[in-house]
């Protein structure tokens, strides 16, 4: 529902797009496969000249598979260690943006109602109607992407809820009682200018309240995709990129393909 509370639903994205690609890659090699039989299976000669390609391009799937496999593994587990980056830090506890790799931490959904219950009170409305009127008044808090506005524009937006007696949230503000709309001052942390302040930082670093909820987490580093550490970089080079090289060897072989170019190689040169 809100860029600041979808640490876990980014987490559940990632693996999902994990399970597509090992499904993905799977049926593509499994299809390769099953190609390179039908290629072969009237081939005369020795074991290794009939069935060699199929080993081949066997081995090979198994080697492709072996990275994507192992990331659905450490997206899907929150205690798996990321073994393919160093500082692959997604869905780790923070309090602040300097504390993730990605630069972004993200408050969680009981921080963020931590955080506008604050700026609803500080209005001037009644904080004890916030659980009822927070589902219609949520929408005017979010940008167009789905994100927080700035902290000004989340203050303004609720002391003009409180000020104008036509609005249809003005009863649930007010609760009947006469208050000074927009006296208040939102308890964001020292050094927080709340003109600017970007309210996707996590509400232990802007509220002054001792027990604000903390249920922030570091949002997804995009340079967890590129391998860094000696595991993940042998996978990626040996697996990966090995297992493709065996794949088009073995489809070579199965299809007679470097010897057909060869003869046209032959041809050509004749011709000139």
């Amino acid at each position: 529902m809100f860029a600041v509370a979808a640490s876990n639903v980014n987490g559940g994205l990632v693996s999902f797009f994990h399970g597509v690609q090992v499904a993905v890659m799977m049926a593509l090699m499994t299809n390769i496969l099953q190609f390179a039989y039908w290629k072969v299976k009237k081939r005369k000669g020795t074991h290794w000249q009939r069935k060699g390609p199929l080993w081949l391009i066997g081995f090979s799937s198994l080697l492709v598979l072996t990275q994507p496999v192992c990331m659905l593994v450490i997206g899907s587990w929150e205690s798996m260690p990321n073994f393919f980056f160093d500082g692959g830090d997604m869905g780790a506890t923070c309090v602040q943006n300097s504390g993730c790799h990605s630069g972004m931490c993200d408050a969680g959904a009981t921080g963020t109602k931590t955080l506008l219950t604050d700026y609803w009170q500080k209005a001037g409305c009644d904080a004890k109607n916030w659980d009822r009127v927070s589902t219609y008044v949520l929408p005017i808090t979010t940008a167009g992407d789905g994100s927080l506005m700035i902290g000004s524009d989340i203050l303004a937006a609720f002391t003009n809820i409180c000020t104008d007696s036509t609005d249809p949230l003005n009863g649930a503000c007010n609760n009947g009682n006469k208050v000074n709309c927009g006296e208040g001052t939102p308890a964001i942390a020292a050094g927080q200018n709340l003109a600017t302040f970007d309210t996707s930082t996590c509400a232990c670093s802007i509220l002054k309240v001792p027990d604000a909820a903390c249920d922030c987490t570091c949002a997804m580093d995009s340079n967890a995709l590129v391998p860094n550490t000696g595991i993940g970089l042998f996978i990626q080079i040996f697996c990966t990129y090995g297992g493709f090289a065996l794949m088009f060897t073995g489809v070579f072989q199965a299809t007679n393909l470097h010897k057909k170019i060869a003869a046209q190689w032959r041809q050509l040169r004749k011709n000139f």
